[in-house]
């Protein structure tokens, strides 16, 4: 079992230099005691490869191993070390009291009962001298690594011991002052750095627990850098430190939400006052050419007027010359000489239609009752058109299908509307002023209708 446990410790535990450069961690507690108690004497329980033996000596103390494993105290021999085979509880019950500056157990708390740790630590304190330091080291379970797995590795452990009990059990034994050291780890990252498995693996590794038996008030000051100073790193500081993380990339992220954001907003407020502007342009754009139709307009409805004036001052000429045309012809010696001519054929009128309208509906029937009478009357009729056309509304002949000649191109509607203009004109006038004479129509070419 001795050479399996040995091969253990040079697998698992690490080289001796390794465990010496850790051991050196304790020298802030070391060097004062040296001062205090030069060539004192110290036993170290649980001895091992005897690296902090060696480093007791370097010191000047007069060190003494204590340790079970055969092979462990070979090794120790080897390097000239004073080592003892036995058990270290019962080598503690046989020194003298106040014989000894220091007492020290490195990783053997966890191999022994409760009961038998606080045995060693009341008869620590019984064989210390005043002001002499007790250093209990063990697997530091508040990483949570260490106290989920890798305590488990060795064979021989008992149970984990929880550094506050270990501080409580050192206290209880009746030690004046303690201090709880979190060992041989390494220092956090800095935040943005840390993770969840620091969480997990950055609590230091190891824990010890000093405690020093009361002494005389000179030797404290030379103590209190090392009680006062803070030591490895606690699983608060490791929750603490992630926390801290976490939330600082929360607000590097709540942040950059933030920037992004507001750059959005910027964006926004940019793409809605380009979208103002070329909305006003076209707005503006829109408004000048309105008010260029509204020019155009103004313009058209003044040429509008222009026109309608000159149209209403060419007709007021041409009433006026009609007036005086009408007038010409009423004062005329023709037209007074012609005046008996006019009132007979009047006359004659009116008698032949009263005539016409008794005689030609017998007519009419005369013609239709046979057809030799339509030819007769056809071809009288078609020597005077005039005739005809009047005889045949009476007799119901149908005319003879004329093929039509090209219609003229209608005049321009200002000329038309100033010749139908003319015409009306001229027959209110002389309507009003002959109520007895017969209309004559005088159009503008000259032609007397």
């Amino acid at each position: 079992m001795s050479d399996f446990y040995s091969a253990f410790e040079a697998r698992f535990r690490g080289s001796r230099e390794l465990i010496a450069a850790r051991l050196r961690g304790y020298e802030p507690f070391l060097l004062p005691l040296a001062a205090l108690y030069p060539g004192g004497s110290a036993v170290d329980l649980g001895c091992g490869r005897g690296e902090w033996l060696e480093l007791l000596g370097q010191a000047g103390f007069k060190a003494t191993g204590v340790d079970l494993d055969d092979s462990m105290l070979a090794a120790c021999r080897e390097r000239q070390l004073d080592v003892i085979h036995a058990d270290a509880v019962e080598h503690l019950q046989r020194l003298p009291d106040a014989s000894q500056a220091l007492v020290s157990a490195f990783h053997v708390v966890e191999h022994i009962p409760f009961e038998s740790l606080r045995t060693l630590v009341r008869e620590a304190h019984r064989v210390l001298q005043p002001g002499g330091l007790l250093i209990l080291e063990t697997p530091n379970i508040e990483n949570l690594v260490v106290g989920s797995s890798s305590f488990y590795l060795d064979p021989t452990h008992l149970r984990p011991v929880h550094p506050l009990l270990l501080t409580f059990v050192v206290e209880e034994g009746g030690f004046a002052r303690t201090k709880l050291l979190r060992l041989n780890g390494d220092p956090l990252p800095t935040s943005a750095d840390i993770g969840l498995g620091h969480v997990f693996g950055g609590v230091s590794p190891d824990c010890s627990v000093v405690g020093q038996k009361a002494a005389h008030a000179a030797s404290d000051p030379a103590f209190a850098p090392a009680f006062e100073a803070d030591w490895g790193v606690s699983l608060a500081q490791a929750c603490g430190a992630y926390d801290g993380a976490i939330r600082a990339q929360w607000r590097a992220q709540w942040r950059a939400q933030e920037q992004a954001q507001e750059r959005a907003q910027e964006l926004t407020k940019e793409l809605l006052a380009s979208s103002v502007q070329s909305l006003q342009t076209r707005l503006d754009r829109q408004a000048t050419d309105l008010q260029r139709a509204r020019d155009e307009l103004a313009r058209f409805r003044g040429e509008v007027n222009q026109m309608r004036n000159e149209v209403r001052s060419e007709l007021q000429n041409e009433v006026a010359a009609l007036h005086q045309a009408l007038h010409a012809i009423h004062t005329s010696r023709s037209w007074r000489w012609t005046a008996p001519v006019r009132r007979v054929h009047a006359g004659v009128r009116r008698v032949a239609g009263k005539v016409l309208r008794r005689t030609l509906p017998m007519a009419r029937t005369v013609v239709h009752q046979t057809s030799w009478t339509k030819k007769i009357v056809r071809g009288a009729l078609e020597s005077s058109p005039s005739t005809a056309r009047f005889v045949r509304r009476f007799l119901g002949i149908p005319e003879t299908p004329v093929s039509p000649s090209p219609a003229a191109p209608p005049p321009p509607p200002i000329r038309l509307f100033q010749d139908l203009r003319s015409v009306k004109l001229m027959s209110a006038i002389a309507q009003s002023e002959h109520a007895d004479a017969p209309v004559v129509f005088i159009t503008k070419d000259g032609h007397v209708d």
